[in-house]
């Protein structure tokens, strides 16, 4: 059926969508979103993960892809504003390392 797992939601160290173990679709390789972002950070990635599937790209084959480098400009934007409205010191941690993690892929791209 095409309902979310729940064995795959919240699996990485913050959140359901700020690293590789996103919530998945029952019986199936499909990413969900159905499962609601855990904060501002979370969210940032979200919609990060989205605008990877939308060129195709998946997983750390997926930042080296040129067609990702918008995406990638998006979410580092997006941590960033996002950060000052973290009221947990766990997400503004996991924001500024993914934030620095994606400059310093960003950089490598181009």
């Amino acid at each position: 059926d095409s309902y979310t797992d729940m064995e795959t939601v919240n699996n990485n160290l913050h959140g359901s969508y700020l690293e590789a173990a996103n919530p998945m679709l029952n019986g199936s390789e499909n990413y969900s979103y159905a499962v609601p972002p855990t904060d501002y950070q979370d969210y940032a990635a979200f919609i990060h993960d989205n605008d990877y599937d939308k060129v195709n790209a998946v997983g750390a084959l997926g930042t080296i892809n040129p067609l990702t480098i918008p995406a990638d400009i998006k979410l580092i934007y997006n941590l960033t504003k996002f950060m000052p409205k973290s009221k947990s010191a766990g997400s503004f941690v996991w924001g500024a390392a993914a934030s620095n993690l994606f400059q310093i892929l960003l950089k490598l791209k181009l």
